[in-house]
């Protein structure tokens, strides 16, 4: 992927967790999943509390350059569902909401566009709904 990124096309990574009040059989308390161009490369959740690969060339690429990157990922992602957790608690005790079904929301990410510049984003929701974001190119 370096190599490629300096061409004539555009790059992406992104980032995008939920986290539920009531999870269900087959729907964790914790999902995060891992984007490269639109491709799914990563995924993580609280029933495997591992972060895997998606594609093979992950494997292939970690495995040699970066021997302990699946270790070190499973535990950021395991902090960020405690801190997921925790932060939901928080939106439903303030919205006096201690029943149902709620959801809080994470995007973030990074491109390289075609014309070698760079941009990053990052965004929260609650119940569907954006409530905080902070966009690199304006600082805001």
């Amino acid at each position: 992927l370096r190599e490629s990124c300096f061409g004539a096309s555009s790059h992406s990574m992104k980032y995008f967790s939920t986290t539920v009040s009531e999870p269900s059989q087959g729907l964790p308390q914790f999902v995060a999943v891992g984007y490269v161009d639109g491709q799914v490369f990563v995924h993580y959740d609280s029933n495997s509390r591992r972060m895997k690969p998606r594609v093979s060339w992950i494997e292939k690429y970690v495995g040699k350059e970066d021997p302990q990157y699946w270790d070190r990922n499973t535990q950021i992602f395991r902090a960020s569902e405690e801190v997921f957790r925790g932060n939901l608690e928080i939106a439903r005790n303030r919205y006096n909401q201690s029943e149902g079904l709620h959801i809080i929301q994470r995007m973030y990410g990074c491109e390289l566009r075609r014309d070698g510049s760079k941009g990053g984003f990052e965004q929260h929701g609650y119940e569907g709904r954006t409530f905080i974001t902070f966009d690199k190119e304006t600082l805001t």
